[in-house]
């Protein structure tokens, strides 16, 4: 009797620790969800200090440390790599963790690939290029994780967007990233008015879209009977009717869909 009453309350132990750790996980979701990152990343590395290196929270620790870096002024570089530093040396050690989903174990590979090519881009583009093979190794490993993860494509194409061609640089890989990124998250408003940049600024006309899928075999998903310059007004539009249907967006999606309308006057 002694016995099954000890097994029961280990279970109901059980049971409350994760409810509880389920609670502050969706409280913080929603700092995130508010812009609220220091808020969040102080509640994170609270839970953190007395859980067992849960891959859902660490993701999370990356990907707000990442958010306070990104928003630090340019003009305040050494703080901002510095941060930036920290989100590194802070998920280094889990890059191949056991345990938790496949997604949660390729967010903290994504959310270490974001901070080191953010610290690259901070402090100047020899930097930045120096490091392509690792940030391509990077995002090759997470998607070896979970192939159908966005985030992942997205920084591929940004790589293929930014390379020069002369050190292998490649527009049609990025519509090829680009597509894969939006089909696995076609709400995601970062994902959409960025890519509808992209695709302006390489500005290929339709026939020249197709004729280079063609030659590749078809893994540009993008619709391939407009030119650039019309699937980015599509995207840039889809993102503003997505914000427009939304009660409660992100904060992150408040300064996007400034950026949509811009664009979108800018490009008509």
């Amino acid at each position: 009797m002694l016995i099954t009453k000890l097994k029961w309350n280990i279970i109901y132990l059980f049971i409350i620790t994760n409810f509880i750790m389920a609670i502050d996980l969706t409280q913080v979701d929603k700092l995130h969800h508010q812009g609220k990152y220091e808020e969040e990343l102080t509640e994170l590395q609270k839970i953190n200090s007395t859980d067992s290196h849960d891959p859902e929270v660490i993701w999370r620790i990356g990907r707000a440390i990442f958010e306070i870096a990104d928003n630090i002024p340019d003009n305040q570089r050494d703080k901002k790599i510095k941060k930036f530093d920290e989100g590194i040396n802070f998920l280094e050690p889990y890059l191949d963790i056991n345990g938790g989903s496949k997604r949660a174990r390729a967010e903290i590979v994504h959310w270490y690939t974001a901070n080191l090519a953010s610290k690259g881009n901070t402090i100047g583009s020899l930097k930045a290029l120096s490091m392509v093979p690792e940030l391509r190794q990077l995002t090759d490993k997470a998607l070896s994780i979970d192939p159908t993860f966005s985030d992942p494509y997205f920084i591929k194409a940004r790589i293929e967007d930014r390379l020069p061609v002369i050190f292998g640089g490649d527009k049609y890989k990025m519509g090829v990233y680009l597509s894969k990124a939006i089909k696995y998250n076609d709400k995601d408003l970062t994902v959409l008015v960025d890519a509808a940049k992209a695709y302006y600024s390489r500005n290929w006309p339709a026939d020249k879209k197709m004729s280079m899928n063609k030659e590749n075999n078809n893994q540009d998903l993008t619709p391939q009977n407009i030119s650039d310059k019309e699937y980015a007004i599509q995207l840039l539009k889809k993102a503003v009717s997505l914000y427009e249907k939304n009660n409660d967006p992100s904060a992150r999606d408040k300064l996007k869909y400034q950026e949509a309308k811009i664009l979108l006057h800018k490009y008509q």
